[in-house]
């Protein structure tokens, strides 16, 4: 999100949340092989194409979509230690938002927040704050029907263990995190690798002035996308520096410069290397700040993306004007985010040119004590690996009820949209797929350090286009473990 403002109290952070997690997931993908692509366009990716698990030999230049088959997925997650760095947040390279679910913003994490870390910490060497992280996560059992008819069958974990550090200074917080994990198949040994996720951060909190510099890269498998929804690694290598100046009573000086890097890992499959890309943006605005919960953010961006494979250049830059209207009450809240975008397409990119409204409206009601209503809509750009499209717009409304039965919290939430996508080229068939989507989850408190989280999600794709027809149901059970170990002091205390 181009975000210039902090809108809601909870934090983002590097780690996923440390639970037992178990998935089972049923996909219907339709009939998705037919994009026809001129032989000059693809025909370096020949060889890389014919080893992708995604397409059938004769069928190398179908750059577009997945082939025609059933996927059935289980994944089951363990994480020993809980998650105590919330310095950077969700990497921007992540295009798949789950229904039920809102965009993080990309705010300085506020000081109370590290300082609670701090102190939560489980060791002390010197004037270090130490927590040891392991974790088994995406262990998922894959069975996948393929357009020949035959089935196919494997199995993957994720395993992994490491360690997150503080170092306060004063004025200053160092912050650091290094938690490689390995990534096995059964079967499939192309998907093996060792990934990780690794950060350094310098957070300096100042009279008047607050300032982060910091850079990560995430190595880790994850959904790709709403148009592929399967486990795919990827790595995203993100530098960030950010600095808020209160320049006057109430008023705040924001500026941020970011660059983002994403790498498909897997070289086997080359579609989805075609996306590989570097992101460059600088943000600067003024964030009014009323004492009665009002936040108003006035702002601009530059923003500059080249794309890194030369079969598939969707490279291109250009500005948006930023505005940010935000409220915090004690029972209702609200959160307006608009980008008037306006991209032009560099030389010899298909890119085409992008003069529209992005952003999002969210709205938090608290209907009773134990009754809360959150509602959001939003509309914002996703590339795409087709062919024959650049890019698709997602729109998307939903709305959430969460019931609190003191021991236990009942959430209901549906969604509904659609993904426009827009073509390269004249004369090809418009795409647009119709998206609904709703569940359920059941968050079960059965101890102080034990939680049992139960969640249903189905999500149904009716497009203009026959072929792009699709359905997910996914289903997940959360055991969510609370850090019981004891503090461990070495050295002299700070």
């Amino acid at each position: 999100t181009a975000s210039l403002l902090g809108r809601w109290p909870h934090p983002p952070s590097w780690v996923d949340l440390h639970d037992l997690h178990v998935n089972a997931e049923v996909k219907d993908l339709g009939d998705q092989c037919e994009c026809p692509v001129g032989a000059d366009r693809r025909a370096s990716l020949d060889d890389a194409l014919d080893e992708a698990n995604h397409f059938a030999p004769g069928d190398v230049l179908c750059l577009a979509v997945l082939p025609n088959r059933q996927q059935v997925l289980l994944e089951f997650a363990l994480i020993l230690s809980p998650a105590l760095l919330p310095a950077l947040g969700v990497p921007l390279g992540a295009q798949y938002i789950s229904p039920g679910n809102v965009v993080e913003t990309s705010a300085i994490v506020d000081k109370e927040l590290f300082e609670d870390n701090i102190e939560d910490a489980r060791w002390t060497v010197g004037r270090i704050r130490v927590t040891p992280w392991s974790g088994l996560r995406d262990a998922s059992l894959v069975t996948s029907q393929e357009t020949d008819g035959e089935t196919r069958e494997d199995f993957t974990l994720t395993a992994g263990a490491g360690l997150q550090a503080y170092l306060p200074t004063g004025k200053l917080i160092w912050a650091a995190q290094a938690l490689p994990e390995y990534t096995w198949w059964q079967d499939d040994e192309s998907k093996r690798r060792l990934n990780g996720r690794y950060g350094l951060g310098l957070f300096a909190y100042f009279n008047r002035m607050a300032i982060e510099a910091s850079h990560r890269r995430a190595d880790q498998q994850s959904f790709f996308s709403s148009e592929i929804q399967e486990l795919t690694s990827s790595s995203t290598d993100t530098s960030k520096l950010n600095v808020e100046v209160d320049v006057a009573r109430h008023l705040q000086l924001v500026a941020i410069a970011e660059r983002l890097d994403f790498t498909n890992e897997e070289e086997e499959n080359a579609v989805l290397g075609l996306l590989d890309r570097q992101e460059e943006r600088v943000r600067a605005g003024l964030r009014y700040l009323s004492p009665r919960g009002w936040t108003i953010g006035l702002g601009f961006e530059d923003l500059s993306v080249e794309f890194t494979e030369e079969a598939r250049d969707l490279s291109h830059s250009g500005t948006s004007e930023l505005l940010d209207v935000g409220f915090i009450g004690s029972r209702f809240s609200f959160w307006l985010g608009a980008e008037l975008r306006d991209f032009e397409a560099d030389p010899g990119s298909d890119f085409g040119s992008y003069d529209e409204t992005t952003g999002s409206l969210e709205t938090l009601w608290e209907v009773s004590q134990k009754t809360t209503l959150l509602t959001y809509a939003r509309r914002r750009q996703q590339f795409s690996v087709s062919a024959q499209n650049a890019f698709s717009v997602e729109e998307r409304q939903g709305a959430r009820f969460d019931f609190d039965f003191s021991k236990s919290v009942l959430g209901l939430f549906a969604e509904v949209g659609e993904d426009e996508f827009e073509s390269v080229a004249t004369g090809l068939r418009e795409r647009i797929d119709d998206v609904t989507s709703y569940g359920l989850d059941y968050r079960l408190k059965l101890q102080e350090r034990f939680n049992v989280v139960v969640q249903v999600i189905y999500a149904d794709y009716d497009s203009n286009l026959d072929r792009f027809d699709r359905d997910v149901t996914r289903f997940s059970v959360n055991v969510q473990l609370a850090d019981l170990a004891g503090k461990l002091r070495l050295g002299r205390a700070a």
